[in-house]
């Protein structure tokens, strides 16, 4: 009797110890699902879109979304938002006011046009075969007025240049400064080129926005909220509209998920002259339910903004269906927090990442998981159960220690 309640302890202790290795990806731990059907597939590959009001229930970048084909894994790669791809042909840009003012030498070039500026690497090339400066950068609407933006380190090395970008910087004229060598050596710039990263990817859709303005009198500012709605909105820039003839501001753009914390994402200035304007704003992909706009006014009068547009990225997926037959339907499954993003062999292949040569579908709609068992019900039994594990050693011990008297007896 006492040998088959020593056996049923080690059956529950080993029943035990296999609850606490955390669950396979079983579909009950998944709050939310939705069915993508896929026709007459010819490919190895299809695009998957999420919407953003999917991608909202998500955690971002798609760390739990798992995609299942009956009761097959379907791997995926999840696009790189903005993704680029490098031209390395180099361009040349001319080089304006180049000169020396005492012991600092500076020379002025315009940005290219027409192009978004985070996509730009500059090399600076000057009269030496080695050299290393640290320059300042400035920016300017106008040649007179002059923004100091950063200082930059520039060198050559036996024919190999370092490449910069000046990323969320909006200025019609850039300006270049350096001083000179202590022996007074002149470093003359020689040429300044380019290289262009151009988007895989389109720049996203344009999307129309609600806000609210304030104005603060104190601080001589203007206060603009963007809600999304959705929980991390992928957006890359905003398009202001503005019945203001002749103005020129500072903005920063800041981005926030709970309207508290704020976090900077770029500080530009908008314009508008009587030749040009400028009322866009770029800046790298960024992932926030809220946007913030401030509007330096200073001692004008406070600029009015009549309308707003968001660029929203489009958010895609690569899936493997390599295995699959023609017609079939992949079940999704999202919405379980303590997942960590799946590793896959796709993510290491060599693919062309462009929407356009895959066949697409979406999924822009989701349900509740009618199999989903909570959270709660998700944790190993002796989490649930905290006394289950300490009485079930205590019944372990007591069952061994009669299991030796019994058998010291019986050899006695």
């Amino acid at each position: 009797m006492k040998m088959k309640i020593y056996i049923c302890v080690l059956i529950l202790m080993r029943a035990l110890t296999f609850s606490t290795v955390a669950f396979g990806e079983d579909v009950e731990k998944f709050q939310y699902t939705s069915n993508v059907e896929v026709h007459d597939n010819q490919d190895d590959f299809i695009m998957l879109e999420i919407s953003p009001e999917v991608y909202a229930s998500m955690n971002p970048r798609f760390k739990d979304l798992r995609l299942y084909q009956k009761e097959q894994e379907l791997d995926y790669l999840a696009f790189p938002q903005g993704n680029q791809q490098m031209n390395n042909e180099e361009n040349k840009l001319d080089i304006f006011n180049k000169g020396t003012i005492g012991n600092t030498y500076s020379f002025d070039i315009m940005p290219p046009k027409d192009m978004h500026v985070g996509d730009i690497q500059y090399s600076v090339k000057l009269n030496a075969s080695q050299y290393l400066v640290k320059a300042k950068i400035y920016g300017s609407n106008d040649r007179k007025e002059w923004k100091y933006l950063r200082t930059q380190t520039i060198y050559g090395i036996d024919g190999e240049y370092n490449r910069f970008s000046l990323e969320n910087i909006q200025y019609n004229v850039i300006k270049i400064e350096y001083e000179l060598l202590d022996h007074g050596d002149m470093l003359e710039v020689k040429s300044v080129v380019y290289t262009q990263t151009k988007p895989i990817l389109n720049k996203g859709a344009l999307q129309a926005v609600d806000f609210t303005s304030k104005e603060n009198i104190e601080q001589k500012t203007i206060e603009i909220v963007i809600d999304h709605q959705y929980n991390h909105y992928p957006t890359s820039g905003l398009i202001l509209e503005s019945e203001e003839k002749y103005f020129y501001r500072q903005v920063s753009v800041s981005g926030s998920n709970d309207k508290e914390s704020w976090t900077e994402i770029t500080r530009t200035y908008i314009y508008r002259d009587a030749v040009s304007a400028r009322l866009d704003i770029n800046y790298s992909p960024r992932e926030y339910r809220y946007l913030r706009m401030m509007i330096e006014n200073e001692d004008n009068q406070p600029l009015k903004i009549n309308r707003i547009k968001t660029k929203v990225l489009p958010l895609h997926i690569l899936v493997n269906v390599s295995n699959e037959p023609r017609d079939f339907i992949i079940k999704a499954y999202w919405g379980n927090p303590s997942l960590s993003a799946p590793k896959y062999d796709i993510t290491n292949l060599n693919i062309t990442l462009d929407p356009q040569l895959y066949k697409q579908y979406g999924i822009y709609s989701y349900m509740e998981n009618k199999e989903f068992v909570g959270a709660a019900k998700q944790l190993p039994l002796t989490e649930r159960l905290s006394w289950l594990m300490p009485a079930s050693l205590a019944l372990l011990s007591i069952g061994v220690l009669v299991f030796l008297y019994k058998t010291v007896r019986q050899v006695g």
